[in-house]
This record gives C-alpha cells, structure tokens and sequence, in this order.
C-alpha cells in the first residue's frame, strides 16, 4: 500500500528520558525511511520538570518560534506518579501552562504527551514515603492515569510508550527495554518510543516501518506489532485525531425527491456540501431537493481554521422513496445513557444503531405498549444513530453512549 508523504515539524520538551539514544534523531531517521520528513526542536536537559522548561529561556524561546505541528511535553520520570498533592501542585498547573503558551504562539498546533514508563523494580528512592510505586506494576499504572488526565485537562493527544512497554513486558519478556539502571531506555526501548512517535504523528501502520536501528529483526518486529496493538489499534483510547475536524452525516431521501442531511460533523466550524447535481449549500443540516431522480455523490467538507475532513456518501433517490421518513416525534431519555435508553414510541418493527463510521450495530430491545426499552451495555461508549422502522418509514434520533 502506498501511503501520502508527510511533513511534521514536532518541538521536543523533555529531559534525559526523551535525550537517551537521541529518540528525536531516531524517528526523524525512521520518518525518513518511510518517505516522510520530520522537521524538530529540542530541549531535554537531564532531569528536567516541567516546572523547570515553564521558566526556562531556551523552551520559551523554541515555542515561540511558531509554526509547530506537535508539541511533545515529557514531565520528569517520578513526579507524575508521586502523591496527589504533589502532582495537582507541581505536575498538572505546568503542563496546563506550558499547553497554553504553546497555543498561543502556535494555533495550529496539537500538544502530545509522552507517556512514560515505570521503572524496572519500582521507585526505591520514594518507596518509604509512598508504597503505590515500590513496584513496576503500581508505578507504571499511577503513570498511565496522570498522562491520562494531563491529556483530557489540555485537550491534548496521548502517545502511550509506557503502556507499549507494559505490553511488551508481558507478551515479549525477552525483550530488555531498560538500560542497566533499571530507568533510561535501552534501545529496544528507545525504538518503540520512537514507534509509537511514528504512528501517533503520522498515523500509520507501525508493522508497515523498515526502519531499525540494530535490533534484531524479531525483537524489531515483536515492538511493531506490540505499537500496533497498543496503539493503531485504539486511537481513540489516546484521543489521536479526537480534536481535528471530522466530517460524518447521514443523508435520506424522503417525499419528492428531497434530501434530508443529518450532520454528525465534530470540530469544524464551517461546513460545505456537494449534493453531486453541481448544487452546494453551507448549512449544518441542510435539505435539497432534486430535480431528476437517480444516484448521486454527496460530500460533506467540514473544516476549522486549521484543517479539513471530508466524507462522501451515494444517495439513491429511486429506491429510498418513499419508504424513509424523518420525524421529529418521540424521544430518547436518557440521553447521554449508560446502560438502557427509553422511546415512546406505538411501533418498533427493527431497531439497530449506525456509529459514526457508518457501520450498522445490532442491540437488544424490548417493547411494551408504548414503550420501547434498548439496552446498551454491551455498546462501546461513542455517539450513534439510533434507527428505528415502522413498517414503511424510519425515525432518526442521535443517541450518545457514556
């Protein structure tokens, strides 16, 4: 498969952690072999907090430089995994402020944060006065939760290295990410960084990189396929993409050959369809109506000031008239749900829901009299289209699972 060339331009802000093997250097090389470019900055002095880059002239410097596509905010390896106190004062307030500075200077960019990983045996040093990381396991996990929360707190995307060495750990043991401090990344464990870099950046297949840096081959390709299980996999689980533009509507026909458009679009402001008969139209949900019936191409092209996202869909106006129709009686309660949804409704001949990438989603339900009970629980938590037919026609209600 042949994928589009990139270019990024990524500002490094860590400390030794992001300084050991040159990651930086490593996945531009790594971009590079994949027909890609990585453009970036740096500043990763050893053992650097993120209270220290906040006041540091050369960070300050470096972002204000513009014209980032990513930052990289890698907090020092203990102090996000310390007491409450500790990271609501000093871990949290810094990464808010330093995501801020960075907005500022650079409104089209997207900060990432380097989840780290916890160390070989646990933290021994702070072992005494806080037990949850005398281990690996505890370390690691209470990492994994405050990269999780610095992340949602900043509206920011998440590259999870620590929980790809966690998946290594388990399912690849002979794989030795550690140097022999039992903290810095050996390089196994810097190539899977840069991996998982890759994929977040780029957004593309890590078992499809040739790039290695003098691993063997299988311990090179055990690493690829654990970031393509981590992360390919579920991007949504670390919000890659979850604040770019993203088109998606539901497009039916309905009496005399006119269009109803549903728009699901999130993160746009502006909004343009291309009903396919040379017709547009900037409404959020416009209708149209055409003059010949038959098939045609319709495109939504949604867009903020920054970037673009278009989906298209082919729209039958024979063979859906004049069967579907949309109505604006009964609702859904709760809504957002969690487990069960109810409708009043007098008739439910099928019910299923359509996700946002239009994929249908058989789900359980129960009628009585007029009421109609759907059960969620085993629905992924999302936005979704509940479809609901009455013999010759179909209600549409826009249902967000919790």
């Amino acid at each position: 498969m042949i994928h589009a060339q990139q270019k990024k331009r990524v500002l490094f802000l860590g400390n030794s952690y992001t300084a050991v093997n040159d990651l930086p250097g490593m996945l531009a090389s790594m971009a590079n072999s994949m027909g890609d470019t990585l453009i970036y900055g740096r500043n990763t002095p050893g053992g650097y907090t993120l209270q220290d880059h906040f006041s540091n002239g050369l960070t300050r410097n470096k972002i204000r430089e513009g014209n980032w596509d990513y930052l990289i905010l890698q907090e020092q390896s203990q102090r996000p995994s310390l007491w409450d106190a500790e990271v609501n004062g000093f871990v949290f307030p810094y990464a808010r402020k330093i995501d801020s500075m960075f907005d500022a200077h650079n409104p089209c960019g997207q900060t990432l944060f380097f989840m780290t990983w916890g160390r070989r045996s646990g933290d021994a040093s702070f072992c005494p006065s806080w037990p949850p990381v005398c281990t690996y396991q505890g370390m690691d996990s209470l990492l994994n939760l405050r990269y999780r929360q610095m992340a949602d707190q900043n509206h920011a995307e998440i590259s999870p290295v620590g929980a790809v060495w966690n998946h290594i750990r388990n399912q690849y043991p002979s794989i030795n990410l550690y140097n022999g401090d039992g903290s810095h990344p050996a390089l196994a464990g810097t190539y899977a960084a840069a991996c998982c870099f890759y994929t977040a950046l780029f957004r593309k297949d890590p078992t499809t990189i040739i790039f290695n840096p003098g691993l063997d081959s299988t311990s090179a390709s055990a690493i690829r396929a654990a970031v393509k299980a981590v992360l390919f996999n579920d991007f949504t689980e670390w919000h890659i993409g979850a604040y770019d533009p993203w088109a998606q509507f539901i497009a039916t026909p309905y009496i005399a050959n006119r269009l109803k458009c549903y728009n699901l679009s999130r993160n746009a402001s502006q909004y343009h369809w291309d009903f396919g008969d040379g017709t547009t139209d900037s409404a959020f949900s416009p209708e149209h109506s055409y003059a010949v019936r038959g098939n045609y191409q319709v495109t939504l092209t949604v867009s903020n000031s920054c970037k673009t996202s278009s989906y298209t869909t082919l729209v039958n106006t024979i063979d859906s008239l004049p069967s579907v129709v949309m109505t604006e009686e009964g609702q859904l309660y709760p809504n957002p749900a969690q487990e069960i949804v109810y409708m009043q409704i007098n008739q439910a001949d099928e019910v299923y829901l359509v996700n946002m990438l239009g994929q249908r989603i058989q789900v359980y339900y129960e009628r009585s009299a007029s009421l109609l009970k759907i059960h969620l629980s085993n629905i992924a938590k999302g936005t979704y289209i509940v479809v609901i037919r009455q013999k010759d026609k179909k209600t549409y209600r826009k249902l967000v699972k919790s």
